[in-house]
């Protein structure tokens, strides 16, 4: 392998910036036209690289997708973790923070709905969407049993499942509705579904 440096930069950080510029390149058709649209020669043409430096950093287009979905996933939990981490105290500021970090991030760039809304059709993608959905679950669940020690978990964790479920869909009919509504509507209709459900648990 040619490790020499060109630019300052060596082998190893070439390679990585060719897989950041194809998986934008994705990244970028799969919201513009459905994961369906993203082809390897697209992406290639899109990033200005050849197929063989597409080869050097995926072994399919299912892998471009999945690393696409897995870059989005991990992004976004960091910026809802984060969030509640610098909410105040209380569980109710740490679910508003947390459903506002979310929300805001696809209002900033709706690309990273991409993977809420298009798995369908992949049994990978749909894979994973189920297991991202999962985790976020069971994140709520965990954090609501920490709030209330004596509630059943079988119980909290089927309320979780339902909260993520449902803020999803009412993120996609936002998103489909051209995001007519505030993004801050949005969080306090998320807030108000979370409370209700995981009250009554």
């Amino acid at each position: 392998m040619d490790r020499r440096a060109y630019g300052g930069r060596d082998a190893a950080a070439r390679a990585a910036e060719r897989r950041a510029k194809l998986m934008d390149a994705g990244l970028r058709m799969w919201s513009d036209g459905g994961w369906a649209a993203v082809t390897v020669r697209g992406v290639c043409a899109a990033a200005g690289l050849t197929e063989r430096y597409f080869y050097e950093s995926f072994t399919d287009r299912e892998a471009l997708l999945l690393a696409i979905f897995d870059a989005s996933l991990e992004d976004t939990l960091a910026a809802v973790l984060a969030a509640m981490e610098a909410a105040p105290g209380t569980p109710p500021d740490q679910l508003r923070a947390a459903i506002g970090a979310f929300v805001g991030r696809i209002s900033d760039d709706p690309r990273h709905a991409v993977g809420l809304v298009e798995p369908i059709g992949s049994p990978a993608l749909w894979r994973h969407r189920r297991a991202a959905s999962t985790g976020f679950a069971d994140l709520v669940a965990a954090r609501a049993g920490m709030v209330t020690p004596n509630a059943d978990r079988d119980r909290l964790r089927v309320a979780a499942r339902f909260c993520v479920g449902g803020l999803t869909e009412l993120i996609i009919c936002w998103l489909d509705d051209g995001r007519a509504s505030p993004p801050d509507e949005i969080v306090e209709h998320g807030v108000r579904l979370f409370r209700a459900a995981l009250r009554t648990s």
